[in-house]
């Protein structure tokens, strides 16, 4: 009887072991697959950020499903941040447009606000999973992205034929000497930049991992793809993002103090004093430097012209997605051009710059606001694991960069992937604490 019994236990342990190490299978398979459909497909980033909360739903214990408590001093400043957005709507030129922005900002934080609550309370072995998913997406991504980047994008153009819908705009295209059309390197450019953002995230795992040594250079050498596509690629934000997170992490190697006290006055100056930056710039004619490439040119035209517009609504702003209707209205072929180049005096699309853009829509109160989010990112850093922090500052300093010169900060695939990022590096952040804690 007793061995029967012994039998029925040992029959139930084994299954029990079955079903957990499928349930870490797919735990793994669901997050590698998300990284990967993030890099292929950036635009998907909104959808993805509200899937990512499944995963760790699923493995929270039964006695801490209670996941609500206050907020983090960050989140207590986003919150109070998306509540002004949502009264900047009341002034915004197009108020349809401004509040689906700021609806879908809300449900980001808050998306975002969970995950991270949640993914405290899970066990080693689910968090574990997660990291091994998000470099193995890395991974696969960050190969097929440099393929793509040193293949002249041949299997989108091998597609085309199957999915007329993957061919690009005529603007995008241009014809070899033999008539056969070649892809613009620059349709990669989103792509890019979500890899780029989410390269120290997935260092940070594989630190979090603590694999053997030869097992560790093997994974370090399984991202050389990822960091070899973003210096092919023509997006110079990410190669600078890049390059600059780098400077960041090996600073951060000798003088950890210089590297954390460096990137806070940078953040200070440029969310403080952006304004008179790109006047400076567009005042000394930067734009007609030789030495700068076409689209950074003009980018230095669209600062200036915007720095002047802050001065009509200097606290509150012009309202939330105003450039783009003031573009419609006042600006392309109608604006008079910057002296001495063929540029057009206008605010583009959108500033290509997060921190003049805040400044122009939404004031002297949103800039100060995004200021304090920012100081209060990097003031959490300090409750992390030491060995997380030079990713954790790389990661900051990448993110940063890439919102310098780059995006709108109303696109909110772009948004959806800073969040992607938060979470991303919060799971490895706290599986190397975890597992810091068990040696």
């Amino acid at each position: 009887m007793q061995g029967h019994r012994r039998a029925i236990i040992s029959s139930r342990d084994s299954s029990a072991a079955t079903l957990l190490s499928l349930r870490l299978r797919l735990t793994t398979a669901w997050t590698m697959g998300g990284v990967v459909l993030l890099l292929l497909a950036p635009l998907t980033a909104p959808e993805l950020i509200v899937l990512c909360l499944i995963a760790p739903l699923a493995w929270l214990p039964a006695g801490k499903r209670n996941i609500f408590h206050g907020p983090t001093a960050t989140f207590v400043a986003l919150y109070l941040t998306t509540g002004y957005l949502a009264l900047n709507t009341r002034w915004s030129p197009d108020p349809v447009t401004a509040i689906e922005t700021v609806g879908m900002i809300v449900i980001l934080v808050g998306i975002i606000d969970m995950t991270l609550i949640i993914l405290e309370r899970l066990e080693v072995h689910a968090l574990d999973a997660m990291a091994v998913g998000l470099v193995g997406g890395m991974m696969i991504g960050g190969a097929y992205l440099c393929f793509e980047a040193f293949s002249g994008q041949l299997v989108r153009r091998m597609l085309v034929p199957l999915q007329p819908w993957l061919r690009p705009e005529a603007r995008h295209l241009s014809v070899d000497a033999h008539g056969a059309a070649i892809f613009e390197l620059h349709l990669l450019n989103l792509n890019i930049a979500a890899l780029t953002m989410l390269f120290w995230p997935a260092m940070l795992a594989i630190k979090a991992l603590k694999p053997a040594p030869s097992a560790n250079r093997l994974l370090l050498l399984g991202l050389l793809p990822a960091f070899s596509a973003v210096f092919r690629s023509e997006h110079a934000t990410s190669k600078l993002a890049l390059l600059g997170s780098l400077g960041i992490y090996l600073l951060y190697q000798l003088r950890p103090a210089v590297a954390r006290g460096l990137t806070i006055t940078c953040w200070v100056a440029v969310t403080l004093f952006i304004v008179p930056i790109a006047s400076a710039l567009f005042a000394q004619k930067l734009y007609t430097s030789p030495w700068l490439f076409r689209s950074a040119q003009e980018r230095v035209v669209f600062w200036g012209y915007t720095s002047e517009q802050v001065a009509k609504a200097p606290l509150l702003g012009v309202g939330i997605s105003a450039t783009r209707v003031y573009h419609r209205t006042k600006g392309g072929a109608n604006a008079p051009q910057a002296p001495g180049s063929e540029f057009r005096l206008e605010t583009g699309w959108h500033s290509h710059n997060v921190y003049l853009q805040a400044w122009y829509e939404t004031g002297a109160i949103g800039a100060v606001l995004l200021l304090a989010i920012g100081m209060l990112i990097l003031r959490s850093f300090a409750a992390a694991p030491e060995a997380a922090q030079p990713y954790l500052w790389s990661t900051f300093g990448a993110c940063a960069l890439m919102a310098g010169s780059s995006f709108s900060l109303w696109a909110l695939w772009f948004l959806a992937t800073l969040g992607m990022v938060a979470v991303l590096a919060g799971l490895a952040t706290t599986l190397l604490g975890r597992r810091g804690l068990q040696s």
